[in-house]
């Protein structure tokens, strides 16, 4: 017999299982999702509610406010059931577990995200009236596909390009975070970015044991930031994730995103890596190009949806 139940803590290894298991494509780390009970500010950290057979966690719901986009009314959920388990009520009894919540907490919208190839669950988020708000998809790159020639000649730029590691100071992390605060805007998102705090970003984005300072490469003029990229350690052998690659505005269009990606690149491949992810949101046409001249190969995506619960009172 199937039962429902919130989770806590000692559930999350379980429930990351679940995860990858019902979305492979889409690997989440166990160590990053116990960090954010332990660093994200109360009003963002995951609430869980899972669903066992037995011992077996075979279902779960889990829903937050976004730390990067905090709204205080608006939420965003992730319902995993193992398609063995599907069509037998234990979505809709976890999308109800959510949906009270967050009602009862005045929520104005809530948000989810679906693998574009599991249409089961598309059609279960359609049925409720949710709407497509953005569309993202992974993809990775084989460093052995890659020719040393054409990425030697790829990595180079009209400015400045080093290791964190090699600038690495407090006075560098404020620079970065500020670059950081500028750049994101004009990153395509489902929902407006709110500012981090300096000391939020040095722990979630900085201080997280995966970040790889000497992967990680900084464009520099006259000494200052004007674009990075960051290069995290992944729980699959051999694999790096690509974090956010940006330039400031003004400086785009000069090949310092693409030198930044190739500089990464070469780093990966002469530390034994095979392979880099990604992902990117179909809008983003600059970065989907320099991706695709690297020889990023598309994986399947992630469709957001949202639902509006109500009206959001004038500021």
């Amino acid at each position: 017999m199937i039962a429902i139940r919130k989770g806590d803590s000692p559930d999350i290894p379980a429930i990351c299982d679940l995860w990858n298991a019902v979305w492979p494509h889409h690997h989440r780390g166990l160590q990053e999702m116990l960090r954010d009970q332990e660093l994200l500010q109360l009003e963002c950290r995951p609430i869980f509610w899972i669903a066992e057979d037995e011992d077996s966690v075979v279902g779960a719901a889990e829903f937050n406010r976004n730390v990067g986009s905090y709204h205080p009314l608006k939420w965003e959920f992730a319902i995993s059931v193992l398609p063995e388990y599907r069509g037998q009520g234990i979505g809709t009894e976890l999308y109800q577990k959510m949906l009270t919540h967050v009602e009862s907490e005045g929520a104005i919208s809530t948000a989810c995200r679906v693998s574009d190839d599991d249409l089961s669950s598309i059609g279960f988020i359609e049925r409720r009236r949710f709407e497509v708000i953005k569309r993202d998809f992974e993809s990775e790159l084989d460093l052995s596909s890659l020719d040393a020639t054409i990425l030697e000649a790829m990595s180079q730029c009209s400015v400045d390009i080093r290791a964190f590691a090699e600038l690495d100071s407090q006075e560098f992390r404020r620079e970065l975070h500020e670059v950081f605060e500028i750049v994101r805007v004009d990153t395509p998102r489902s929902e407006p970015p709110t500012r981090m705090a300096f000391e939020q970003f040095q722990a979630l984005v900085i201080d997280e044991p995966e970040f790889l300072q000497e992967g990680s490469q900084v464009a520099l003029i006259d000494g200052r930031i004007i674009g990075f990229t960051g290069i995290y350690h992944t729980e699959i052998d051999g694999q790096l994730f690509q974090w956010l690659t940006a330039v400031k505005r003004e400086h785009r269009g000069k090949g310092i995103a693409k030198a930044l990606k190739a500089n990464a690149a070469k780093w990966a491949i002469a530390n034994g890596y095979r392979t880099v992810r990604t992902d990117n949101d179909t809008r983003n046409a600059p970065m989907l190009a320099i991706n695709d001249k690297l020889g990023f190969r598309r994986l399947p995506g992630m469709i957001t949806f949202r639902k509006q619960l109500a009206v959001e009172a004038p500021q």
